[in-house]
């Protein structure tokens, strides 16, 4: 690496291209994880959804049950 090449990545005018992909990759890397969570959020509500709609259902039918 010459001189110049060495100043411009010190004074950050320059950017070694390995850096790039680094962040890059990291960024995915956390997108991915970010979706796989909004993913299980997404599962979980719907199954606790399911749940309330089914215990509401039980709860009618005792309702008339009883009455």
């Amino acid at each position: 690496m010459n001189e110049k090449e060495f100043d411009d990545y010190v004074s950050g005018k320059a950017v070694p291209l390995g850096s790039w992909e680094m962040h890059f990759s990291e960024s995915l890397h956390a997108i991915q994880e970010m979706t796989n969570a909004v993913t299980e959020i997404e599962n979980r509500s719907q199954e606790f959804l399911k749940n309330a709609e089914n215990l509401k259902q039980k709860l009618k039918q005792r309702q008339v049950i009883t009455f």
